[in-house]
């Protein structure tokens, strides 16, 4: 799997032109319910849709693809096609600033959860999702704010969102923006995520995410080791083989299985933590990081 996966490494010179140059124009209706929406600062029920949480990877020019995963219950009308709506309202003094229009087709409507990915410039966002069809009728509307920050930084070393995937599939790229049941693309792979860090003992979660300016060798490929350990209530718990940094053009791939057992038994019930130690032996510099799950 990891040589599919290393494939994506190279994924953002596919990303679409910013989305503050989106001019996508919403229904009279759609445009009102919005408004009034954003304005109150709540939805209206309709469809139960609700912002679960989001994913940040690096974009070119200091953008950032952003993945939200939400619930709704959308209709499951066969004769009419329904989209989400999208509004980013940029946080500026009291009344705010709107920076982004964005429509999503729903393809299916049919799922635990959904995802919708695009590229926005990092800020502070107040955001509302509706969904209707071109119509306008029965609209559905949702309120929630977002701080969006900045995921590549000049001479540190930082990573995307890190995730819990159950399957990668090499898949073709999404042309526009779309709505996706229970998945999301970044170029040429299609993710699977858990959502949310919680687990039984006999799942095989992969851990997964990019790490952002590390060092190269002269051939441009990254030289260090990367290190995973579970610790329970502050102490090592499970520790696994340590691997190799792989990556090239500043840029490395953590993609990292995971097997739930200490001793060959497998782990109990409760709060758990899982420690990525990072080392880059290129630059000489070390980051760590801790990302809580729990047993069920």
């Amino acid at each position: 799997m990891k040589k599919y996966l290393l494939l994506t490494l190279l994924v953002f010179a596919l990303v679409s032109p910013l989305s503050a140059k989106n001019k996508e124009k919403f229904p009279k209706k759609v445009k009102k319910a919005i408004e009034k929406t954003y304005k109150e600062g709540k939805g209206n029920g309709l469809y139960n849709i609700n912002y679960l949480k989001s994913l940040n990877f690096a974009a070119p020019m200091g953008t950032v693809y952003h993945v939200v995963l939400f619930k709704a219950e959308p209709p499951k009308s066969a004769e009419k096609e329904y989209y989400l709506f999208m509004r980013f309202y940029k946080e500026d003094g009291e009344n705010g600033k709107l920076i982004v229009d964005h429509v999503a087709p729903f393809y299916s409507y049919t799922g635990e959860f959904f995802t919708v990915s695009l590229t926005l410039l990092p800020g502070k966002f107040k955001v509302v999702f509706a969904i209707a069809d071109k119509e306008g009728k029965e609209i559905g509307t949702s309120f929630f704010e977002e701080e969006i920050s900045p995921v590549v930084k000049e001479k540190e070393i930082t990573w995307s969102t890190p995730f819990f995937m159950k399957k990668f599939e090499r898949a073709q790229p999404l042309l526009g923006i779309t709505v996706v049941p229970e998945a999301f693309y970044i170029g040429g792979g299609k993710f699977t995520p858990y959502l949310e860090n919680k687990f039984k003992a006999t799942d095989r979660p992969e851990l997964f995410f990019f790490l952002y300016g590390v060092g190269e060798t002269e051939d441009g490929m990254a030289k260090g080791e990367v290190h995973f350990q579970v610790n329970k209530d502050g102490k090592k718990h499970i520790e696994y083989k340590t691997m190799a940094l792989k990556g090239r053009g500043g840029r490395a791939i953590i993609d990292q299985p995971l097997i739930f057992k200490k001793g060959g038994k497998p782990l109990t019930k409760g709060n758990y933590e899982l420690e990525i130690t990072i080392k880059d032996e290129i630059r000489g510099k070390k980051v760590n990081i801790k990302i809580p799950f729990e047993i069920i």
